[in-house]
């Protein structure tokens, strides 16, 4: 269910590993925070990659997402467990009241992730990666011939 813009407030950016990536998509946040009123903004990264956000003055909130430790818990064996990890991420993100959910990788973790978010709007760039029915809304990559880096303007 989309919801209008006007109405957004609580904003989660899901762009969790990849340095260079996060660096590249780091405009966002001003993007986001000029064209919405008064957003609070939240930042989904993996523990690696948190000081590349921690002092932003734009972001309210970097959530740690430990993708490694879901990875060995899942092979290892672990079910229970990793099911529980997931099930208390999930709360933990509901509990957050995110209206907007950015997925900026594209992958089918990032877009389950932004189903666990619970946002009422889940947003993500196309790609060849399944999961398109995580989202609310898929948006176009454009000419392939653009630079990166300016998708996240």
């Amino acid at each position: 269910m989309s919801m209008p813009l006007s109405e957004i407030r609580s904003i989660l950016i899901i762009r969790p590993s990849s340095i260079g990536d996060i660096v590249m998509a780091s405009p966002m946040i001003r993007a986001l925070k000029e064209g919405y009123q008064d957003p609070k903004i939240s930042w989904l990264v993996d523990p690696s990659a948190i000081e590349l956000l921690r002092y932003n003055p734009l972001l309210d909130e970097v959530i740690p997402w430990d993708k490694d430790r879901w990875k060995r818990l899942w092979r290892e064996g672990h079910l229970f467990t990793f099911l529980r990890e997931i099930s208390r991420f999930s709360k933990q993100m509901r509990a957050r009241h995110f209206d907007l959910a950015l997925d900026a990788q594209g992958l089918l973790r990032s877009r389950l992730l932004a189903r666990l978010s619970h946002a009422r709007s889940r947003v993500g760039f196309e790609s060849k990666e399944p999961g398109r029915f995580l989202m609310t809304r898929i948006i176009s990559r454009g000419p392939s011939s653009k630079h990166m880096g300016s998708e996240y303007e």
